[in-house]
Order: structure tokens, then C-alpha cells, then sequence
């Protein structure tokens, strides 16, 4: 029958573009993180959180201890060695 691909065609691409404006979109994110990262004087760290901790979505929500350990661990770990040695 003609033309009875094309909307299957036009579907599968519409699918395709909705996948890479999801991928897109997570990769934002991280975009801007690094942009910031950059911004940042200083010692300084960027840490990536993963699925597979559970703290993979904004504000980590099912990883929040994994988080909290990494966030106050790092002023922590430079605080417990004393203050800087100015010349």
C-alpha cells in the first residue's frame, strides 16, 4: 500500500528526537556544573553521583546520606588539617 510506512517513519523519528532531548536535557546539568566548577577559585572537587546509589536525580532524593557523606566530608577533611600556611 503507498504511504502506509510514513507514519511509522514519522513516528520513529518523532521517538528518536524525544531520546535525544532527554539526553540533552541530563547532560545539562552537568554542563553547567563544570561551567561553575571552572568559575570556582580555589582547591575544589566535582563529585558525580550515580543510579547506582540512588543519587542520580536532582537533590539526590534517594541517596541523601550518600550526599550529606560527601558534602561535609570534604570542609571537614580540609578543616581537620588546620588552617593554610601563608607566607
Amino acid at each position: 500500500m503507498p504511504g502506509s510506512g510514513a507514519p511509522r517513519e514519522a513516528a520513529s523519528a518523532g521517538s528518536r528526537r524525544g531520546a535525544d532531548r532527554r539526553r540533552t536535557a541530563r547532560r545539562a546539568p552537568q554542563q553547567r556544573a563544570g561551567r561553575l566548577y571552572d568559575a570556582l577559585p580555589g582547591p575544589k572537587e566535582l563529585v558525580g553521583f550515580s543510579a547506582a546509589e540512588g543519587a542520580h536525580l536532582h537533590c539526590e532524593p534517594m541517596g541523601r546520606a550518600r550526599f550529606e557523606q560527601r558534602v561535609f566530608d570534604w570542609p571537614a577533611a580540609r578543616l581537620a588539617s588546620g588552617p593554610p600556611v601563608r607566607d
